[in-house]
C-alpha cells in the first residue's frame, strides 16, 4: 500500500512538471513566482448544485475521501456561468436539474443547457464534467454526454462501488484536465 501511494505522488509530480513546461511553451518560458505557486495548488473544482444539503454533501465527500481541493459553488446557471469563467476550475461537478437564475424557483434541465453552453465558450470548452443528479438520462445519450466532455453521470448520493467510480471518473476528469 505505502509503494502504490509514493507512486501516486510520483504520477502527481510528473503531472505539475508537465503543467510547468506546457505554460513555459506558451509563455515563451517566462515564468514567474506566482505562476509556479497556481500550478502546484491543489485542483479547483465548481460544484454547480443548487441545494445547499447536497452542496453540503459535496464538502463532506471530499473530506471523508481526504482529497484536498479547492471546492466552489454555484447554485444556478448564471452563478455557474460566471464562476466557470472566473475561477477556471480544473473540474466541474454539475446537477443536472437547478434553476436558471436566482429568482426562478422552477427546477429545470439546466444543467444539460449549460454544459452545451460551456461547451462554446472557449475559455470553458475544455473543463471536464462529472454529473451527479436525481434525473433520468433519457434525454441525452451516453454518447452526446461522452463528445460534451462528461466523464461520468451519477446518481446524487453515490455509496458503495457507485461512490469508488464517482472518484475514479474525477481522477480521470483531473488527469485529463492536467495533460491538456
Amino acid at each position: 500500500m505505502v509503494g502504490g501511494f509514493l507512486g501516486f505522488g510520483k504520477f502527481m509530480l510528473a503531472l505539475d512538471i508537465k503543467r510547468v513546461r506546457r505554460y513555459c511553451r506558451e509563455s515563451r518560458g517566462v515564468v514567474n513566482s506566482r505562476t509556479r505557486k497556481e500550478l502546484t495548488m491543489p485542483p479547483k473544482v465548481l460544484i454547480v448544485e443548487d441545494q445547499a444539503i447536497e452542496r453540503r454533501e459535496f464538502h463532506n465527500m471530499f473530506a471523508d475521501a481526504g482529497r484536498d481541493y479547492v471546492l466552489v459553488d454555484a447554485e444556478n446557471s448564471v452563478e455557474a456561468r460566471r464562476m466557470a469563467q472566473e475561477e477556471a476550475p480544473n473540474l466541474i461537478i454539475l446537477d443536472g436539474m437547478f434553476p436558471e437564475d436566482e429568482k426562478s424557483r422552477v427546477r429545470s434541465d439546466a444543467g444539460i443547457r449549460l454544459l452545451r453552453d460551456l461547451r462554446n465558450e472557449q475559455a470553458t470548452a475544455r473543463i471536464p464534467v462529472v454529473f451527479v443528479t436525481g434525473m433520468s438520462w433519457e434525454k441525452l445519450s451516453e454518447e452526446e454526454l461522452g463528445r460534451l466532455g462528461v466523464y461520468g453521470w451519477f446518481r446524487k448520493g453515490p455509496r458503495g462501488l457507485e461512490l469508488k467510480r464517482f472518484w475514479e471518473a474525477v481522477d480521470r476528469a483531473l488527469v485529463s484536465a492536467a495533460v491538456s
